[in-house]
């Protein structure tokens, strides 16, 4: 992503447009499917431009619809269910790798690596639990490696886990 306009931290009247196409290579439908678990997930990425956001900025981002079928049965289909907000979209950040002493190692930022978070339906106040990474592969076949990590949110009154995911947390999707 490229900025025009003016760059500070915390900038105004900014547009945080992708003038080089960079989330294009996202854009489509892509599916996944484990025989073994008969399992089936397919999600369909398009780009929101000009969304507004804080102190007069506007900027382009990732928004998707998704499907889950599971045993022959849909469990869940936002292309046909308004569920209501499902992603919070990201960006190209600065990612790391933690050893089990805390220690991090820093991977850069990759115009081939997308972070957002993501919920299925009934887990709406969670989605600040997902910490999702799609990373874009191209060697004769597109692929997204998808990696969803998911800090648990438990419930009030039973301290029970209440956003366990239907979908794979990990899988490899192939473009459609």
């Amino acid at each position: 992503m490229k900025l025009s306009g003016h760059q500070t931290f915390l900038t105004s009247n900014t547009d945080f447009k992708d003038v080089n196409g960079e989330l294009n290579k996202f854009i489509g439908t892509w599916k996944y499917e484990d025989i073994s678990t008969n399992t089936i997930f397919e999600i369909t990425f398009y780009k929101e431009e000009g969304i507004d956001g804080l102190r007069n900025c506007t900027f382009d981002r990732l928004n998707a619809n998704f499907k889950l079928i599971q045993l022959g049965i849909e469990q869940y289909n936002t292309y046909t269910n308004n569920y209501g907000k499902m992603i919070m979209g990201g960006g190209f950040y600065v990612d790391g790798i933690y050893d089990s002493s805390g220690n991090a190692t820093v991977i850069p930022v990759s115009t081939n690596r997308y972070h957002l978070s993501l919920v299925e339906p009934n887990f709406l106040d969670d989605i600040d639990a997902s910490d999702l990474t799609i990373t874009h592969e191209n060697l004769g076949i597109e692929k997204l490696n998808w990696v969803n990590i998911v800090g648990k949110s438990l419930d009030y009154v039973t301290n029970l886990q209440v956003n366990i995911y239907k979908m794979p947390l990990e899988m490899v999707l192939i473009k459609q």
